[in-house]
Order: structure tokens, then C-alpha cells, then sequence
């Protein structure tokens, strides 16, 4: 009979308690750590200045927990026998890896979070509100009401629509546009389309609906204290920390967009994030 033999392999670039805990509950015998010719089929990764050298953070491991553990390289891979099982976290690297490994290895991605990569940052699929909810009939106003302000914005990626209100009561509606004119991405184009869609968004001549809705309140001395907000598409990072700034209580939203995990921005600033489901109609 041919034993299987499991490994887990995890790139570690620093050590915590999330990486500790992976291994203690590891269904392998072995940890293998990539080394640098593996960890330079991911770009960014050279950039990261809080990682250690591979060979220092195996020696690490060595003294905390007792598990074999290897720094490997693309040899180390392309050699597995067909009958080895691979544990690794379902990060960006590990799926570089995985199209390493021969065929037969059978491969178990583990979902946990131990750092912001390129796969989390970008994943689409998390929910980030903390319920989800039939509109009432003034809900179901707002809603309209914002898709039709969103409708009026002439960004070429997407549209938003946004709106602060309070006592049922509608103090502040605004959509994304352009500055110094809504029109500046048929004058000069839209730095957008240099990137892919989620990255670099600090680049852009577009102000966001939440932001627009908060620079008019600011014009105006309005206090958004104790307001609720709802957006169409859920915030980005910078707009949810503005968000999470104004005394917003409850934000209301449409449609799941957002690319960095921008709830626990608001779940810090005690704002309950609600979607509002789609009519069925």
C-alpha cells in the first residue's frame, strides 16, 4: 500500500498567531516554506518590508512548534509524487503554486485570513453587510430615487447613487462625477482605464457619491449625526472611512462591489450595514 504523504504549504512572511494556529490544526506532517525563486512569481511580494527570509522563518517554526519544515523551491514541486496531498491557504501564491504540481497531486486550498493579498483584495464574493432586508415602501423610494441620480452620472466605469436622510425625511442626494467638469473623461479620457478594475483607485479625476454627499453637507453646515445613508454600490475603502467619520448609523446598500474589507471599518464605528434585496418584480 502506498502512503500519502501531506503537506502543508504555506508562504509565511511574518510570524502571528493566524500562521501558528494553521499549523497546529494542519493535516500534514511536513511544512514546506517557498523560497525566493517561488516567492518572485508574485510581484508584489518583494515589496512587502515586513518579511522575513524564508530561511529565518523555518527556523522560527522550528523552535515553536515541532513539525518538519522545509524552504522549497520549484524543484521541491515538479518532483511530488502523483499520490501527495497539498494543504496550502487560499491565497494568491498558492495558486501559483498549484499550477507547479504534477498531475494527480491533490490540492485542498484552505480559506482563512492570514494577510491582504492579491486574491482577498480583490475577492468579490464575501458578503460585507450584516443583514439582509425586503425594502419597506420609503426604503424602496430611496432606492429609486438613487438610481436615478445614479443614472445621471457620466463616469465610464460605473454609476453610483447615493442619499443621506433622517426621520424618513431626504436631506442630501448626489451621484459620482467628474471634476472640474463631469464631462473631463470625454475632454482628456479617464485615468481609470489604465488599471484593472479595483486597483490603484486612488487614481481617478472622479469624486465618489459619499464623498460628494459629504462635501455638500460640509458646504452647507449640515450635520449627518445620527443620519442613515444608503448607496447603491457598497463603498470603497476611502469612502467608508469618511462614512465612518460623519455619525452615519445604518448604511443601506444595493449591490456588493467593494474590494478591501471595508466592514470593519464601519462595524469599528458601530454603523450597522444592511442590503436592501432586489424587487422580484
Amino acid at each position: 500500500m502506498i502512503r500519502t504523504r501531506r503537506i502543508l504549504i504555506a508562504h509565511i512572511p511574518v510570524l502571528h498567531q493566524g500562521y501558528l494556529s494553521l499549523i497546529d490544526k494542519r493535516p500534514a506532517e511536513t511544512l514546506w516554506i517557498p523560497g525566493d525563486e517561488l516567492l518572485s512569481s508574485v510581484e508584489y511580494l518583494s515589496r512587502d518590508m515586513r518579511a522575513l527570509n524564508p530561511q529565518d522563518i523555518a527556523e522560527a517554526i522550528k523552535t515553536l512548534r515541532v513539525i518538519s519544515v522545509k524552504v522549497a523551491g520549484i524543484g521541491d514541486l515538479v518532483s511530488l509524487p502523483p499520490t501527495t496531498e497539498v494543504f496550502m491557504p487560499e491565497e494568491d501564491i498558492s495558486f501559483k503554486i498549484a499550477e507547479l504540481l504534477p498531475k494527480g497531486v491533490k490540492v485542498t486550498f484552505i480559506p482563512v485570513f492570514l494577510r491582504w493579498n492579491n486574491f482577498n483584495v480583490l475577492n468579490q464574493g464575501v458578503e460585507f453587510w450584516d443583514r439582509v432586508i425586503d425594502g419597506d415602501d420609503f426604503l424602496s423610494s430611496i432606492v429609486a430615487l438613487t438610481r436615478a441620480e445614479a443614472d445621471k452620472s457620466s463616469d465610464w466605469w460605473r454609476q453610483v447613487g447615493a442619499a443621506v436622510f433622517r426621520d424618513g425625511e431626504i436631506i442630501l442626494v448626489a451621484h459620482n462625477h467628474h471634476l472640474p467638469t463631469p464631462l473631463e473623461p470625454y475632454y482628456s479620457g479617464d485615468p481609470r482605464t489604465v488599471f484593472k478594475q479595483g486597483q490603484s483607485i486612488e487614481y481617478s479625476s472622479a469624486i465618489h457619491a459619499e464623498a460628494a454627499i459629504v462635501a455638500q453637507a460640509a458646504k452647507s453646515g449640515i450635520s449627518l449625526s445620527g443620519a442613515e445613508m444608503f448607496v447603491t454600490t457598497y463603498p470603497c475603502p476611502p469612502c467608508a472611512n469618511l462614512i465612518s467619520q460623519i455619525g452615519i448609523r445604518t448604511l443601506y446598500v444595493a449591490d456588493g462591489y467593494s474590494r478591501l474589507d471595508a466592514k470593519k471599518i464601519f462595524a469599528a464605528a458601530g454603523i450597522e450595514v444592511i442590503k436592501i434585496n432586489k424587487p422580484s418584480s
